[in-house]
């Protein structure tokens, strides 16, 4: 289990990625649930199951969520299988989707 606290904040020009916690459980359950996510595993049903997925996420795996300058979510960002030496590692990208 990784404490996502201790992750980095990365600040970008336009962008910024901000580790990912508990309390965005339920932002980012209901953009897993949407129709652009579908093909990603659907993991957590609730917001409950979605916060212990947060919480649980291994040390070597770094989940954000990207945030405009003026600290809106937008979407997140995983990277995973990060490998140091060749300097790549596997991402997956899910924009966040607004209220019907």
């Amino acid at each position: 289990m990784s404490n996502q606290l201790e992750k980095p904040t990365l600040i970008g020009q336009f962008i910024n990625l901000r580790p990912l916690t508990a309390d965005d459980a339920e932002r980012t359950l209901f953009w897993r649930q949407g129709t652009r996510a579908s093909l990603l595993n659907r993991g957590a049903q609730t917001v409950e199951q979605q916060r212990r997925w947060i919480v649980g996420r291994p040390a070597n795996e770094y989940n954000f969520i990207i945030e405009t300058k003026q600290h809106r979510p937008i979407g997140m960002l995983s990277l995973s299988a990060i490998d140091t030496v060749n300097c790549v590692a596997c991402g997956v990208w899910l924009q966040a989707r607004t209220a019907a």
